[in-house]
């Protein structure tokens, strides 16, 4: 048994398969349903049509550039074979790639990818040779779908020449444009150039990268407070926030939905668009945080905290009418369940938490006393103009029948 035992993954992995208790909630979310990219899908009876526009990329990138001939890729490809292999922690099924079946993979998901995001445009349908879009893209962002991003950069700037000589943007910037949307592409031309495939592990890393980049103050945030005098800290949900101690909630003003702040009663969160895509993307960069203790967990901890908020419509139609959530999927009860089942079989401590200061701040203000009675009083009296017009007539009733007790008394006394 020892000496059949597989060797440990090596500093280099990043590509994993799903656990079992993530998949099992929602394997759709994991499964790629157009196109296998690597080698964890690879032989998939349903994806097999997509292996002919492969072919046909390859094709075209080598008329294209005629300078370049078939065996040069393969070469500097099968140079790059075991650096590539150890990114994958399934090492058992790897292996059962022969090195001329891998290196082919390597070279026609690799060329693929870098043609499609370098010569077209996400919106260009009329010049895109290949059919159902928008679910390639979908494809192409999920955690087992991937090959490394060091990969597809080398192959990027061999075909174009480095310094990037012919083509128009780097391929970091390329590969934002297409997976996260203008808004995430930097500007700044150093850091277009600076940017390494060191420090991006493959496409999922890199949107979260993106999200963890537009986060104003999150990755800023670390706690004074020793860890192992840390504990637990439960919320209630939204609605009994809100209703039994008057915590506010406000739209934050943050681009990035992980800025979440907590500052006198009032709790700002960025807007959330719920959408047929939100899952797959969330779902994905979850599963990665939870394959790799290297990992961060800002995006598990991030649902955590969303899944304590949200119990019940009630609670997604209280943080819709304040602009934080916004429902593209119809009904209150779907988006409910959805945030529910995304915290199911996620592994978040809440005091490693970049949150965890907010929390603590949420759980002292919602058991003070005093917020307590502000709260109830103001449900019960002030909850609508009628209900304050009520009061204050009754108050003010209370008041004359006081003072007129006060003078009877007065004058009975004289």
């Amino acid at each position: 048994m020892l000496r059949a035992a597989p060797s440990i993954p090596s500093r280099e992995c990043c590509i994993y398969k799903v656990p079992v208790i993530l998949r099992s909630i929602n394997e759709a979310a994991y499964t790629p349903q157009i196109i296998s990219i690597g080698p964890l899908h690879q032989g998939d009876k349903n994806l097999q049509p997509m292996e002919a526009y492969k072919l046909h990329f390859l094709k075209t990138l080598l008329v294209r550039k005629p300078n370049i001939q078939l065996k040069d890729y393969v070469e500097t490809l099968r140079g790059m074979e075991k650096q590539v292999r150890n990114c994958y922690f399934d090492q058992e099924f790897v292996c059962k790639f022969s090195s001329n079946d891998f290196v082919q993979m390597m070279l026609l998901d690799g060329c693929f990818i870098v043609e499609l995001l370098t010569r077209y445009s996400p919106g260009n349908i009329e010049g895109l040779p290949v059919p159902y879009t928008i679910s390639l893209y979908s494809d192409m962002k999920l955690f087992e779908n991937q090959l490394p991003y060091f990969l597809l950069e080398h192959l990027f700037n061999f075909i174009n020449g480095k310094p990037y000589t012919t083509a128009p943007i780097s391929f970091y910037n390329c590969a934002v444009l297409h997976l996260c949307g203008m808004d995430y592409v930097k500007k700044d031309a150093t850091d277009q150039l600076g940017r390494s495939g060191n420090q991006v592990k493959h496409f999922v890393d890199l949107i979260l990268n993106c999200h963890l980049l537009s986060a104003s103050t999150l990755t800023d945030r670390v706690s004074v407070e020793n860890e192992s005098n840390r504990e637990f800290t439960f919320i209630p949900s939204a609605t009994e926030l809100h209703d039994r101690s008057g915590v506010k909630f406000k739209k934050g003003e943050s681009p990035c939905y992980l800025d979440i702040t907590f500052k006198s009663g009032v709790l700002e969160i960025p807007t959330l668009v719920i959408e047929d895509t939100t899952e797959l993307n969330l779902r994905n960069m979850i599963a990665m945080e939870q394959c790799d203790a290297r990992n961060t967990a800002h995006i598990s901890c991030y649902m955590f905290l969303l899944d304590s908020l949200i119990s019940t419509p009630k609670d997604v139609a209280l943080l819709r009418h304040r602009g934080i959530i916004k429902n593209c999927l119809g009904s209150d009860e779907e988006v409910a369940d959805l945030v529910n089942k995304l915290g199911s079989g996620v592994n978040a401590c809440p005091w490693d938490s970049p949150y965890y200061e907010d929390l603590k701040k949420i759980h002292v203000f919602y058991n003070r006393r005093r917020n307590k009675w502000k709260a109830n009083l103001k449900r019960n009296y002030f909850h609508t103009p009628w209900m304050t017009l009520s009061f204050i007539a009754a108050l003010v009733l209370l008041i004359c029948t006081v003072a007129q007790t006060v003078c009877s008394f007065l004058s009975l006394k004289k």
